[in-house]
């Protein structure tokens, strides 16, 4: 094996251009599926944290009723004072919880006096809602406290519609819990975004105490949590379920919003399509290569053959060949990605604006040790396979052919 190595280095050292080719190739397809991976990462990260700490949480727990009409907004459909204790109970002696807030939510026509906006009012408890709904940026006033009994912050798409602004007032006209309709006249403290436009056009928030006194109940619509580990929600949220009191469910994050999963599949499929058209021109450029070194290098073949070398030895070294040239390469490509990335990340470069959103997002690329390690085998592999066509054909030039080559 020793010779092998030999044999094979004194042949790159021979074509060193052609050896550098194939470095180059290998090096290119690692820096652009790493790039790739790690985009890809970064914006489906960046989406779950977004849909997560703009008050979607980690799980969230309501009456199972509520789940079985098909509308998670129901104001007729709530978790009454014994189920909420119990529930409150059992999520206080979990340490994996570390955050819990209450929220009644309720449709209501949103109103100046001249122009009204049918919208969801979301009675929250602010201190809670701090570490839940951390996303969620007031881009003028100020925000809720848990004294604010008449105050309410509101959209920025629905404070333009109703052409209000911090300090205006606003008037709340719903139904009770049951059937009553109802008026709150409410002063106008903040003006929040979400990053979405739909939610920035209908979402109002006040106390828990200011919505519950809207509906005329001292119920609530559902319970929001954060766990301390989002790897290990799935067992986390089994485990709350196993002690919740009759009438009430947990549902996770992803069964919420089973758009965020949607979106994951369709991207990964075209990033994958992407990846292995990539690959595929970096095997074709390796293989096409060590072809052009098997044919300048027949007559050598056919004098190796002729003093006593087998086949499989012939096979081995061009392989091999193709092996060193892809560690080489691949080595060379992450080190390279990895100062890349950094120099990307830190260049404050923004994505455009995505349909439906009304913030930039930062460029970003996040290249996890797994990935990466994915990404060297598969170029290896690679650099391995397009490498064994042009070996068999090199060992399986008949002798007196290959002397005959000039």
């Amino acid at each position: 094996m020793k010779q092998d190595f030999i044999i094979v280095w004194r042949g790159l050292l021979e074509s060193p251009r052609r050896a550098m080719f194939v470095i180059a190739n290998i090096i290119f397809g690692v820096v652009v599926v790493a790039l790739i991976d790690g985009y890809a990462t970064s914006m489906f990260q960046g989406m779950r944290d977004g849909l997560i700490q703009s008050g979607l949480g980690h799980a969230q727990i309501f009456a199972a009723d509520l789940e079985e009409r098909g509308n998670l907004q129901s104001v007729n459909v709530t978790l009454d004072r014994a189920q909420i204790d119990s529930t409150m109970a059992t999520l206080e002696a979990n340490p994996a919880v570390i955050a819990v807030s209450q929220r009644v939510e309720t449709s209501a026509m949103a109103t100046n006096g001249d122009v009204s906006q049918v919208g969801t009012v979301i009675g929250i408890q602010p201190d809670q809602e701090a570490v839940i709904s951390s996303g969620l940026r007031v881009i003028e006033g100020r925000e809720l406290f848990s004294d604010d009994t008449r105050q309410i912050i509101i959209g920025e798409g629905l404070s333009e519609a109703l052409g209000l602004g911090v300090g205006d007032e606003l008037t709340l006209l719903g139904n009770t819990i049951d059937g009553t309709l109802n008026a709150l006249d409410l002063e106008i403290i903040g003006i929040f975004s979400t990053g979405n436009r739909a939610a920035d056009a209908r979402l109002m928030y006040v106390t828990l105490e200011t919505g519950q006194q809207f509906l005329f109940t001292d119920t609530i619509t559902r319970i929001v949590m954060m766990f301390d580990d989002i790897e290990k929600v799935d067992g986390f949220a089994t485990d709350v379920r196993a002690a919740l009191p009759d009438g009430a469910t947990i549902r996770e994050w992803r069964d919420l919003e089973p758009y965020y999963g949607e979106v994951v599949d369709l991207f990964s499929t075209i990033f994958l399509g992407i990846k292995a058209a990539i690959l595929i021109f970096v095997a074709l450029a390796i293989g096409n290569t060590i072809a052009i070194c098997v044919v300048e290098r027949t007559h050598e073949i056919g004098m190796i053959r002729a003093i006593g070398d087998q086949k499989y030895e012939i096979t081995r070294r061009f392989t091999l060949e193709g092996v060193l040239l892809g560690l080489v390469g691949t080595i060379l490509g992450i080190g390279l990605v990895l100062v890349l990335a950094q120099l990307l990340n830190n260049a404050g470069l923004t994505m455009p604006t995505p349909p439906g959103s009304s913030v930039d997002y930062p460029l970003r690329f996040i290249l996890t040790p797994a990935n990466l390690s994915i990404v060297g085998c598969l170029a290896m592999l690679v650099a391995l396979f397009a490498s064994l066509s042009p070996a068999a054909k090199a060992a399986n030039t008949p002798i007196t052919e290959a002397l005959r080559h000039v």
